[in-house]
């Protein structure tokens, strides 16, 4: 039997002041013939190790939150395997008018688990988050190239240089795209740059 469906839960470590919460549309877990449960997530190109490091992350995100889950949320336990199905489309065919065919080969690759190595990584994050903010950093941090792609920082063009201007966006509470400002009935305030797929809204 196989499921699709949100995984949440809400956790607060001993040392820091903000709440972590785990959120997120997982793409299928299968009940296996144990009664045990395996997460799954489609990918679509080749996998590499760099690509399944990152998405493991992403995966014991899911099985601890569906393990632990906050209240009345969906539990699903115990999860015992996690994996990624990369799928590499190397042919596409249209068989007739209606149809459009990808073929490619399927890879398994299974991740292992690491329960302590992931709340670790959480923990520092929320302590990063707690503050005060290190300056950034984007000649050796990975996080700040990534926050740099996604708009957190903007480069504005001044005179015949290019001078990085710290101008920091929030992100929507509902999907994390970064915001934009807007103008509605009621004055400014920020909305989602996913509009109108995402409505979500922040006060300015």
């Amino acid at each position: 039997m196989a499921r699709k469906g949100f995984a949440h839960a809400n956790y607060r470590f001993p040392d820091c002041s903000s709440t972590c919460v785990i959120n997120g549309r997982f793409d299928i877990v299968a009940e296996l013939d144990d009664k045990t449960y395996a997460v799954m997530d489609f990918k679509t190109g080749n996998s590499n190790d760099a690509k399944s490091a990152m998405y493991a992350r992403q995966l014991h995100a899911y099985a601890i939150a569906l393990e632990r889950p906050a209240p009345n949320a969906l539990e699903l336990s115990p999860v015992s395997k996690m994996g990624l199905l990369y799928f590499a489309p190397d042919q596409c065919g249209r068989p007739d008018a209606s149809r459009q065919v990808l073929a490619g080969p399927m890879t398994w690759i299974e991740i292992a688990r690491d329960d302590a190595r992931f709340m670790d990584f959480l923990q520092g994050v929320i302590r990063l988050l707690d503050g005060p903010l290190p300056p950034p950093d984007r000649e050796n941090c990975d996080w700040c190239k990534y926050r740099d792609r996604t708009a957190g920082f903007v480069t504005e063009q001044s005179g015949t240089t290019s001078q990085p201007k710290t101008a920091m966006l929030p992100t929507c509470p509902q999907c994390q795209a970064p915001m934009r400002r807007r103008t509605g009935k009621r004055g400014e305030f920020w909305g989602c740059s996913n509009f109108p797929n995402c409505r979500g809204t922040r006060e300015i």
